[in-house]
């Protein structure tokens, strides 16, 4: 894919028409290379529902990073689920090891250096 951010620029600022048909025929090209293509589809029409839905460019920048934070969110809700089942099958340890001669028993490395961030 080749994207010329300079060149989107000037015709974003000069000629908003042949900008959008740009615009459009990147994401089309990029979608189209991606293996999960339904779901591409499905993802850039909600971006597009989102950015019709916004009076300003400010409100559909607001409305785009919140659709990007409440993802981010929900990818670290679901890593911290997994680090929570991690960490029970690492306490549970090897047959026949036993903890109580361990003080805290085991720790999962990855699970100390994850931030937990509250939803919005």
């Amino acid at each position: 894919m080749d994207f010329d951010f300079e060149k989107m620029m000037v015709l974003a600022r000069d000629n908003p028409e042949e900008f959008e048909r740009q615009r459009i025929m990147l994401l089309d090209g990029l979608i189209q290379s991606r293996p999960d293509i339904k779901w591409a589809n499905a993802f850039q029409s909600h971006i597009d529902m989102e950015r019709i839905k916004a009076k300003t460019p400010l409100a559909c920048c607001l409305r785009l990073y919140s659709m990007m934070w409440e993802s981010f969110l929900n990818l670290d809700e679901q890593m911290q689920r997994l680090l929570r089942i991690q960490g029970g099958l690492h306490a549970l340890g090897p047959p026949g090891e036993d903890k109580t001669s361990q003080p805290g028993g085991y720790r999962t490395p990855v699970a100390e250096k994850v931030l937990m961030f509250r939803k919005r």
